[in-house]
């Protein structure tokens, strides 16, 4: 039996494949022609440079680096596509993509759009189609001419594309698009606010979009953004090289928010919030260099006569930041954390025994519960409140159960007969409980009430609140208000004793989850402990 070595590749001979060749003509004509002018929508246009790319660039790759086998072939699309897939996902691999290309003179700028990653199914088309024409003879010097010749116009389109006019927020490898300026390629970008370099040379400039997550009221922060917009909102600094009369986006896509804000700076220029409504200025297509008259939502930065560095925006959208205001009055400032309420997370549910019961000095008391025939403790379990005398004592039968409500959740501890294990009576018990709304607690009515004769207060963790009261009542209980911090006994016409704890209480407009405690949304955060013991039939 003879074996036969498969005939090394010859990857430049694919560059005159019709497929290879067909792939860039749509390129450039995508790039070049398409994007822009309407003919398409923006949402393929975006796409159809991608699925060309990945029949061009592997094959190109494969030629310019000599590979001679198809291990070496496979090799060549799998770079392709990790890298395609890295500056889709990642942001920083995306501006290191940026940075990396615009060493070849290229300005760059680049944004990340997971769903382009579906053109990475092409890269299988190119693998199944390219070998065969590899292993094929060039004829003529002719065609050899034609396989440099294409491969030069290859590693410029998948390089650098020119005078883009593109409908998506993808990057499509990152390209270039507009006019070029100074020898080098400025991007028309798509952008709602846009930097503006008016200051007649290279400049440095950084922004810090708002982190992940935060939730902004628009309504309260229009009314003082300088003030409501902490810097602890905002997450990690994009910084940007900015080339003569280019513009550049505040932010690269949309996020369905209601109103956006940026921290602005610059290596000779002050810092500076830019806060904005969505819509108000329109998402538009801006030219890539100077002064859009068709986009307002500019922000200018340039020298004056002493070269200091000021912004300036077309709009009102820009503002100085200002310090923390009049120090509040101590019923309306920022509200400690370390006054909330806290239980161990794996909630004990059922009927125990208390078989020991350990007040700590740091408001937690340590319950020491015994299973039923049990008299020690088989498990602890650690509930921490506001200074409440605590109605049960060792020795007692109790139940643990949780309250859930929409918006809130708490844990109920009751006293049971020791012989039956129903609620005793007279009824004694503990509720503690969070969340946008005081808990269920016997009879007694609960209303939280913001305090609106005080102002906006912001926290280390940029949180934007007023604080609020906790009134208490209801049908033979004597009346209270609490502020925050406040315990009060009600008594009820039948002798029923209820000690109400208000440990935290706010009205939240603005919030970074990530640092403030609490729960996960705006509105009220409303934090209470409450005991209650029965009257003696």
């Amino acid at each position: 039996m003879t074996c036969h070595r498969p005939s090394p590749l010859h990857p430049h001979r694919a560059l005159v494949h019709p497929l290879w060749l067909g792939a860039l003509a749509v390129l450039a004509l995508n790039d070049h022609v398409l994007k822009g002018a309407g003919v398409l929508p923006g949402a393929v246009t975006g796409k159809l440079s991608d699925f060309a790319g990945m029949l061009v660039a592997p094959a190109l790759l494969a030629a310019l680096v000599g590979v001679r086998g198809r291990r070496g072939l496979l090799l060549a699309h799998l770079a392709v596509g990790v890298v395609f897939s890295a500056i889709q996902l990642s942001r920083p691999l995306a501006d290191a993509w940026s940075v990396l290309v615009g060493l070849t003179g290229f300005s760059w700028i680049t944004t990340c759009d997971p769903t382009d990653l579906v053109a990475l199914s092409v890269l299988a088309l190119g693998m199944h189609v390219y070998p065969s024409i590899m292993r094929k003879s060039a004829v003529t010097s002719l065609r050899r001419t034609g396989e440099v010749s294409a491969a030069g116009v290859g590693l410029f389109c998948c390089v650098a594309t020119s005078s883009e006019q593109h409908e998506d927020t993808g990057d499509d490898w990152g390209e270039s698009d507009t006019d070029i300026d100074d020898g080098g390629w400025l991007p028309e970008i798509e952008a709602d606010v846009y930097l503006h370099n008016a200051t007649g040379e290279e400049i440095v400039v950084r922004v810090r979009s708002l982190a992940t997550g935060v939730q902004l009221d628009c309504d309260v922060v229009a009314e003082d953004p300088a003030r409501l917009l902490d810097p602890a909102l905002f997450g990690p600094v994009a910084s940007w090289s900015m080339p003569v009369d280019s513009n550049i986006a505040v932010r690269t896509s949309g996020d369905g928010q209601l109103c956006h804000a940026a921290l602005i700076d610059g290596d000779e220029f002050p810092t500076r919030i830019a806060f904005w409504r969505d819509g108000s200025p329109a998402w538009t297509w801006v030219a890539g260099s100077g002064e859009d008259g068709a986009a307002p939502g500019w922000i200018r930065l340039s020298f004056d006569g002493d070269r200091e560095g000021r912004l300036e925006a077309g709009l009102p959208i820009l503002f100085d930041p200002a310090g923390p205001g009049p120090t509040p009055t101590p019923e309306c400032a920022a509200q400690d954390d370390g006054a909330r309420l806290d239980w161990s997370p794996e909630v004990p549910i059922g009927a125990w025994t208390l078989a020991e019961i350990q007040p700590g000095l740091d408001g937690c008391t340590e319950l020491g519960l015994a299973g039923a025939g049990d008299e020690v403790a088989t498990s602890r379990w650690y509930v921490c409140t506001p200074d409440l005398e605590l109605p049960f004592a060792a020795g007692d039968r109790i139940a643990i159960e949780p309250v859930y409500g929409i918006d809130t959740e708490g844990v109920r501890v009751i006293v049971l007969d020791a012989l039956s294990d129903v609620p005793a009576e007279p009824g004694r018990q503990l509720v503690v409980a969070r969340g946008a709304s005081a808990p269920e607690f016997v009879d007694v009515t609960r209303t939280f009430v913001p305090a609106y004769d005080c102002g906006w207060v912001v926290d280390d963790c940029g949180t934007v609140a007023r604080a609020g009261t906790l009134v208490l009542g209801g049908p033979g209980w004597s009346n209270a208000e609490l502020g925050a911090g406040e315990r009060v006994a009600l008594v009820h016409t039948d002798g029923s004793i209820a000690e109400v704890a208000f440990a935290h209480g706010q009205d939240r407009r603005v919030l970074e989850p990530e640092c403030a405690m609490g729960p996960d949304f705006l509105g009220f955060d409303v934090e209470v402990a409450a005991t209650y013991v029965g009257a003696a039939q």
